[in-house]
Protein backbone atom coordinates (compact mmCIF):
# COMPACT_ATOMS: atom_id res chain seq x y z
CA UNK A 1 0.00 0.00 0.00
CA UNK A 2 2.59 2.20 0.79
CA UNK A 3 4.29 1.59 -2.44
CA UNK A 4 1.29 2.28 -4.21
CA UNK A 5 0.85 5.73 -2.53
CA UNK A 6 4.72 6.65 -3.02
CA UNK A 7 4.30 5.79 -6.75
CA UNK A 8 1.45 7.95 -6.97
CA UNK A 9 3.01 10.88 -5.59
CA UNK A 10 6.28 10.28 -7.86
CA UNK A 11 3.80 10.31 -11.32
CA UNK A 12 1.83 13.31 -9.82
CA UNK A 13 4.66 15.37 -8.72
CA UNK A 14 6.55 14.10 -12.64
CA UNK A 15 3.12 15.67 -14.42
CA UNK A 16 3.16 18.88 -12.66
CA UNK A 17 6.68 20.07 -13.24
CA UNK A 18 6.63 18.78 -17.04
CA UNK A 19 3.28 21.30 -17.20
CA UNK A 20 5.26 23.93 -15.22
CA UNK A 21 8.24 23.72 -17.63
CA UNK A 22 5.51 23.70 -20.78
CA UNK A 23 3.92 26.52 -19.25
CA UNK A 24 7.75 28.37 -19.03
CA UNK A 25 8.87 27.68 -22.20
CA UNK A 26 5.66 28.85 -23.80
CA UNK A 27 5.69 32.44 -21.51
CA UNK A 28 9.56 32.66 -22.22
CA UNK A 29 8.84 32.09 -26.11
CA UNK A 30 10.17 34.62 -28.50
CA UNK A 31 8.49 37.24 -30.42
CA UNK A 32 7.47 35.49 -33.46
CA UNK A 33 5.85 32.74 -31.72
CA UNK A 34 2.31 34.11 -31.35
CA UNK A 35 2.01 35.07 -35.07
CA UNK A 36 3.38 31.83 -35.78
CA UNK A 37 1.41 30.12 -33.72
CA UNK A 38 -2.13 31.82 -35.18
CA UNK A 39 -0.67 30.90 -39.24
CA UNK A 40 -0.40 27.45 -37.93
CA UNK A 41 -3.75 27.44 -36.53
CA UNK A 42 -5.43 29.01 -39.38
CA UNK A 43 -5.98 32.70 -37.80
CA UNK A 44 -4.29 35.73 -37.98
CA UNK A 45 -3.52 36.29 -41.24
CA UNK A 46 -2.50 39.27 -42.68
CA UNK A 47 -5.16 41.58 -44.51
CA UNK A 48 -4.22 43.12 -47.99
CA UNK A 49 -4.33 46.56 -46.53
CA UNK A 50 -1.64 45.89 -43.66
CA UNK A 51 0.51 44.68 -46.61
CA UNK A 52 3.50 47.27 -46.41
CA UNK A 53 3.58 49.61 -50.02
CA UNK A 54 6.39 49.96 -51.69
CA UNK A 55 8.40 53.23 -51.94
CA UNK A 56 9.91 55.21 -54.68
CA UNK A 57 13.17 54.13 -53.98
CA UNK A 58 12.04 50.08 -53.66
CA UNK A 59 10.99 50.77 -57.67
CA UNK A 60 14.00 52.32 -59.15
CA UNK A 61 14.98 51.04 -62.38
CA UNK A 62 18.86 50.54 -61.54
CA UNK A 63 17.63 47.76 -59.28
CA UNK A 64 15.64 46.28 -61.49
CA UNK A 65 18.71 46.03 -63.53
CA UNK A 66 20.74 45.05 -61.10
CA UNK A 67 18.78 42.14 -60.23
CA UNK A 68 18.34 41.13 -64.16
CA UNK A 69 21.76 40.96 -64.29
CA UNK A 70 22.25 38.85 -61.16
CA UNK A 71 20.06 36.58 -62.49
CA UNK A 72 21.36 36.29 -65.42
CA UNK A 73 25.28 35.51 -64.01
CA UNK A 74 23.06 33.14 -61.43
CA UNK A 75 21.36 31.19 -65.20
CA UNK A 76 24.65 31.43 -66.77
CA UNK A 77 26.68 29.85 -63.97
CA UNK A 78 24.04 27.56 -63.72
CA UNK A 79 24.09 26.58 -67.53
CA UNK A 80 28.17 26.09 -66.71
CA UNK A 81 27.15 22.36 -64.89
CA UNK A 82 27.33 19.60 -67.27
CA UNK A 83 24.23 18.39 -65.49
CA UNK A 84 22.11 21.39 -66.51
CA UNK A 85 21.55 20.08 -70.19
CA UNK A 86 18.41 22.09 -71.38
CA UNK A 87 15.56 19.14 -72.21
CA UNK A 88 14.89 19.93 -75.47
CA UNK A 89 18.89 19.35 -76.20
CA UNK A 90 18.58 15.96 -74.17
CA UNK A 91 15.71 14.92 -76.16
CA UNK A 92 17.15 15.54 -79.73
CA UNK A 93 20.23 13.89 -78.52
CA UNK A 94 18.39 10.73 -77.02
CA UNK A 95 16.62 10.54 -80.80
CA UNK A 96 19.48 9.92 -82.71
CA UNK A 97 20.94 7.62 -80.24
CA UNK A 98 17.22 5.88 -80.80
CA UNK A 99 17.74 6.10 -84.36
CA UNK A 100 21.55 5.28 -84.79
CA UNK A 101 20.70 2.08 -82.82
CA UNK A 102 18.08 1.02 -84.66
CA UNK A 103 19.47 1.34 -88.14
CA UNK A 104 22.29 -0.69 -87.18
CA UNK A 105 19.74 -3.27 -85.69
CA UNK A 106 17.91 -3.15 -88.85
CA UNK A 107 21.62 -4.07 -90.28
CA UNK A 108 21.99 -7.28 -88.32
CA UNK A 109 21.25 -10.49 -90.06
CA UNK A 110 19.02 -13.04 -87.85
CA UNK A 111 21.73 -16.04 -86.66
CA UNK A 112 21.38 -19.11 -88.18
CA UNK A 113 20.19 -21.18 -85.13
CA UNK A 114 17.31 -18.89 -84.74
CA UNK A 115 14.15 -20.39 -84.99
CA UNK A 116 11.60 -19.11 -88.14
CA UNK A 117 7.73 -18.25 -87.60
CA UNK A 118 6.59 -21.83 -89.16
CA UNK A 119 9.38 -23.95 -86.74
CA UNK A 120 8.17 -22.01 -83.54
CA UNK A 121 4.80 -23.12 -84.79
CA UNK A 122 5.58 -26.72 -85.42
CA UNK A 123 7.03 -26.64 -82.19
CA UNK A 124 4.03 -24.73 -80.65
CA UNK A 125 1.52 -27.64 -82.43
CA UNK A 126 3.63 -30.39 -80.96
CA UNK A 127 3.26 -29.35 -77.38
CA UNK A 128 0.02 -28.28 -77.17
CA UNK A 129 -1.59 -31.30 -75.66
CA UNK A 130 -4.99 -31.42 -74.00
CA UNK A 131 -5.52 -30.45 -70.28
CA UNK A 132 -6.06 -33.94 -68.36
CA UNK A 133 -9.57 -33.82 -66.98
CA UNK A 134 -10.92 -35.21 -64.05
Amino acid sequence: MILRISLLALMTSGCATSYDTVRETVSNAPDWYDTRKAEVMGEGYPRIGSIPALSGDDRRPDGLRQTRTAIQRAEALFRMDPRAVPPGLELAEMMQWAKTYRARLAALDEPDDFLSNDEAEALRERFNLPLAQS
